[in-house]
């Protein structure tokens, strides 16, 4: 255990000034910044004329980044990370130093879910924030009149997070496997095609993990039927298989990779 703490506090220090790293929040924040243009451009989106006007525009912040945004997002992030390593031939050198390579490789992973949850909370922060610049400057929204429901919004960033971990663990996967960041760049960007192209294949969709930051919106609004195990989805569970096969398989991976 202290071998792994060890390996994610070097992680920590070696990824807060990487380009992964910037990219997160400065990405995070054109985001917002672009979202909070729409709505202030026009008044009349993300807004009902019944219930909590937060919950609708909740909605409209998750309905514009739970398919495109958020695959790309974790596809680029976990390509950049791992490249950090390739790019120096720094595994070798790891690994000749003695460390657990299950404690290497999981530390990285750690890393990234870490890095991508503190990008959501910020994602999250700004939006409520923004839900309140949006009250006073269009006191018609009725913004400040309500309050948010931060169940709503922490039942979203929960299985947010749930949604991406399978196709989290397979880009990594992939990204610690070749040395091109192309490859992994590119075999993220065939699967998020293929999950557009299948999204309205029933059978065949929900075993895409590149499908399932939207399906779970889906699963959330009534829109796609599902069976659920107490708090959580089909789509839910099939992502965190997908995340314990393919940790366990990079694992092996890294297991038979030859250091001389």
């Amino acid at each position: 255990m202290h071998s792994f703490r060890r390996s994610l506090e070097a992680e920590i220090l070696k990824g807060r000034n990487s380009f992964a790293f910037w990219l997160a929040w400065i990405g995070t924040t054109c985001i917002l910044l672009a979202f909070f243009l729409i709505l202030w451009a026009s008044p009349e989106k993300g807004m009902s004329a019944a219930g909590n006007p937060w919950k609708h525009l909740v909605d409209f912040y998750y309905a514009g980044t739970d398919f495109m945004l958020l695959p790309l997002f974790v596809i680029i992030i976990a390509s950049l990370v791992t490249h950090l390593e390739h790019r120096g031939n720094m595994w070798k050198h790891l690994y000749v130093l003695g460390v657990s390579r299950w404690h290497l490789y999981t530390s990285k992973l750690v890393f990234i879910i870490l890095l991508f949850a503190c990008a959501h909370a910020y994602f999250i922060t700004g939006m409520l924030l923004s839900g309140v610049v949006l009250g006073i400057l269009q006191p018609s929204r009725g913004l400040l009149s309500h309050l948010p429901d931060m169940g709503q919004v922490f039942s979203l960033a929960f299985k947010t997070i749930l949604s991406v971990l399978g196709l989290l663990a397979i880009q990594y996967w992939i990204s610690m496997r070749f040395k091109s960041f192309i490859v992994p760049l590119g075999t993220g960007v065939i699967g998020f095609v293929m999950a557009t192209i299948l999204i309205e294949s029933e059978p065949v969709v929900q075993w895409i993990p590149y499908a399932y930051p939207l399906l779970y919106t889906q699963v959330y609004r009534g829109q796609y039927a599902v069976a659920h195990w107490g708090i959580l989805s089909e789509i839910e569970l099939y992502s965190l298989l997908y995340f314990a096969l393919f940790t366990v398989s990079g694992y092996w991976h890294t297991r038979q990779m030859d250091v001389r």
